[in-house]
């Protein structure tokens, strides 16, 4: 699927003097492309803060998981999380794709289908995401649990 100002649903190519701004939206552009950017109240400290921000909800990073394999409809992405519910799903997409990571593909057929995938934003932020998963997996999921320590 393809729009007027480039090849990508979701990311707008700069076109010369078009003017073109979504409202309500800041804009920010990456390689070239025009992508809708949404502000979280209050000013950011720092680049993880303003990452955080993009972050912020308890499934997002659940989510960005099996999109990063392919794309998913909605009942897949509802299985791939289990124990979120249609209601937060639904929320926490629209979010992502308010702020330029998740694409939704809306397929004009008979029946119809929805699907969602990562934008090349949205694959980069998931590439910065792999030494936290890392990181988890060595210190988090071994075979024996650590012992806690106590107060």
């Amino acid at each position: 699927m393809s729009n007027t100002f480039g090849e990508a649903p979701g990311l707008f190519k700069y076109a010369q003097g078009s003017g073109y701004v979504l409202p309500g939206k800041e804009t920010g552009w990456w390689k070239g492309y025009f992508v809708p950017i949404t502000r979280r109240p209050g000013a950011y400290t720092c680049g993880l803060d303003a990452t955080l921000s993009v972050l912020n909800g308890k499934w997002k990073m659940m989510i960005l998981w099996p999109l990063s394999e392919r794309p998913h409809r909605f009942g897949e992405l509802r299985r791939e999380v289990p124990g979120v519910s249609e209601k937060v799903l639904t929320t926490q997409l629209r979010e992502l794709e308010a702020d330029g990571i998740v694409r939704r593909e809306v397929f004009d057929e008979v029946v119809p289908r929805v699907e969602y995938s990562l934008t090349p934003l949205g694959e980069l932020l998931n590439n910065a995401l792999l030494p936290l998963e890392a990181w988890g997996r060595e210190h988090l999921m071994d075979a024996s649990p650590s012992p806690r320590p106590t107060l």
